[in-house]
């Protein structure tokens, strides 16, 4: 047996300043090391005290870990990682008189599984109160501990089962002597009623079941492999003896398809069914390197936190599986992509969706949403018009999910669902599937995307439409005031037709005047017979005033124009895309579902 080196104290003295007290009847500070250890085992932890007497400050000592040899004119040498590390000292003062007191200060030393070189360690303790006053420890780091491990533990066994070995491995043991086995419940020799072991071997042994389930505590047994070179070293299997049970199944109850890199972690929840000890899962990330972290780890929950920056396939693409602690041969998988924060679908966008029925019935909406880059859109509003008169208009909060495949660089496909029953005479949330392409000449082409071919059913609606990022930034009624406005409306009907026109805008958001001129189809009778007679008209309205709202946090304002003539007041609603540009919506039901584009050109003339 390999014997640890003798103890060495050569440098644990005491040094006193006798002067401490003065004339105060105070006794002089003093410090010493209250144990000591010749060698400190590889890869375990030991506890060194120092005791101030005199305190008068009640501070202590502070720790110094180095080699104890000379280096540059000192008489150490800094130690590094190879040393091992010690912790934060902590002090517990207890009074000896109203200015005296006896301060023991602790600090806990972890030591490298191998040696340093040269191996001989000083521990210099020093006064607090008085730099100058210190004291020393010297030591080694010895052999590592020997570490036991059962390698095939079993978690659950029926009652008449088939006999299993059990194998241990024992690390560090320069004797190669093995284990013992032992066969408890709660401590107390359990066998047969909790089965038995047989044929112990130093690296392994053979547990066989009893036939029928033992009452409690022998149907939870528990098999101890112990060091024979050191018998207070060893590892434990607790077992469950249970009848078979319904197949336990595992499922995640949350997966996603992406995610951007650099973002915030993510909780990831499991469910087991036929999970008979509420054991739960152990999780696992593949690869392990290079494509995030699991953290908090729980039995039905982890966390997720992606790297930095994307990764190189094929770590881009990485695998979180949850296994079943009752049943290893069940577990649940999901991959998903890490994209860089250039490609990642998350941020603000605004859209505009029209859509007909297939009774002819038009409608359309423009909103926006924010989506997080792992699957989910967070906020958002949308503003629905029929131009059905006696249908209500929606504007409504939403929130949802989408999905999005990468297919090649230029080419980015997408479902996204918006909650809520959206669409009038709907039973279902509102889906719509697109294609993200770059816009070509676009500054910030990789993160703003036109979305183009928006298609989709939502009941019986069939929907197209676009989408673009947007700058929240720019969604400040001074981005707008005192500027010129261009308005470019196309109505969603049968009929079709489009409106255009510009107004100015105040410093402080009123509409100065302007004009709309209406373009579209009209049919009317003539007064001496009953031929239609088709005709194309142009009409103009004054707009004589009106008022521009503020920008909510999803971007979204209205905007109220009063027209000249028999119109009235028309109203719009309008989400923020850029400091120049916002889209825009009729908002009120009596008009056809009209669409189109707020273009801020210059400074009012």
């Amino acid at each position: 047996m390999r014997r640890f080196s003798a103890l060495v104290l050569a440098g644990a003295f005491l040094i006193c300043l006798c002067g401490c007290g003065g004339g105060n009847g105070v006794g002089p500070l003093s410090i010493a090391f209250t144990n000591s250890v010749g060698a400190v085992p590889g890869g375990t932890m030991f506890v060194f005290s120092v005791t101030t007497q005199n305190d008068t400050q009640n501070r202590g000592v502070n720790f110094t870990l180095a080699l104890n040899t000379p280096s540059n004119n000192e008489t150490t040498t800094p130690c590094t990682t190879a040393c091992g590390s010690i912790s934060a000292p902590t002090n517990t003062i207890v009074a000896n008189g109203p200015k005296t007191f006896t301060t023991t200060t602790t600090v806990t030393y972890s030591a490298p599984l191998l040696p340093p070189t040269p191996n001989n360690l000083i521990l210099t303790a020093t006064a607090n109160a008085n730099s100058s006053l210190t004291t020393t420890d010297t030591f080694t780091v010895g052999a590592p501990q020997i570490v036991v491990r059962i390698t095939n533990k079993i978690t659950n066994i029926e009652p008449g089962a088939a006999p299993v070995t059990l194998n241990a491995s024992v690390q560090f043991d320069t004797t190669n002597a093995g284990v013992t086995w032992m066969l408890t419940a709660q401590g107390a020799a359990c066998s047969p009623a909790c089965g038995t072991i047989t044929n112990p071997q130093p690296f392994s042994v053979v547990y066989a079941p009893p036939t029928s389930v033992p009452a409690a505590p022998n149907n939870t047994p528990t098999i101890t492999a112990t060091s024979v070179t050191n018998t207070s070293i060893s590892d434990f299997d607790d077992l469950r003896i249970q009848s078979a049970t319904l197949p336990v199944s595992v499922s995640i109850t949350n997966p996603f398809t992406q995610i951007t890199a650099g973002g915030e972690g993510v909780t990831i929840n499991a469910q087991v069914t036929n999970d008979v000890a509420d054991q739960g899962v152990t999780w696992s990330l593949e690869p392990a390197s290079d494509a995030g972290a699991l953290s908090a780890e729980q039995p039905l929950s982890v966390i997720y936190t992606p790297p930095n920056n994307a990764p190189q396939p094929p770590n881009n693409t990485p695998t979180i599986t949850a296994t079943s602690v009752a049943d290893n041969t069940k577990s649940a998988s999901f991959s998903f992509t890490i994209e860089s924060s250039s490609e990642a679908f998350a941020g603000p966008y605004a859209f505009v969706i029209r859509g007909h029925d297939d009774s002819g019935n038009t409608m359309a909406a423009v909103g926006s949403f924010t989506s997080d880059g792992a699957g989910k859109i967070t906020t958002g509003e949308i503003d629905l018009n029929t131009g059905n008169a006696s249908a209500p208009e929606t504007t409504a909060p939403v929130t949802g999910s989408y999905q999005r495949t990468v297919t090649n660089a230029a080419e980015r496909l997408f479902h996204i669902q918006l909650s809520g029953t959206l669409i009038p005479g709907g039973t279902s949330p509102l889906d719509f599937d697109g294609r993200f392409r770059s816009r070509p000449g676009h500054p910030d082409s990789t993160t703003n995307f036109d979305l183009a071919e928006i298609s989709g059913h939502s009941g019986a609606w069939t929907l197209s439409g676009d989408m673009e990022r947007q700058d929240l930034s720019s969604a400040q009624i001074t981005n707008f005031t005192g500027r010129k406005v261009r308005v470019a409306l196309t109505r969603n009907s049968g009929s079709g037709g489009y409106e255009n026109g510009d107004f100015a805008l105040s410093d402080s958001g009123s509409v100065l005047e302007g004009a709309l001129e209406e373009h579209g189809t009209l049919t009317f009778s003539r007064s001496s017979g009953d031929e239609s007679v088709a005709g194309f008209f142009t009409p103009q309205n004054d707009i004589v005033g009106g008022n521009l709202a503020s920008f909510d946090r999803s971007g979204r304002a209205t905007l109220t124009l009063f027209m000249q003539f028999s119109e009235g007041a028309r109203h719009f609603a309008l989400y923020a895309v850029s400091p120049t540009r916002l889209i825009v919506i009729e908002a009120d039901s009596s008009q056809s579902a009209e669409t189109g584009i707020v273009q801020v050109t210059s400074t009012p003339d």
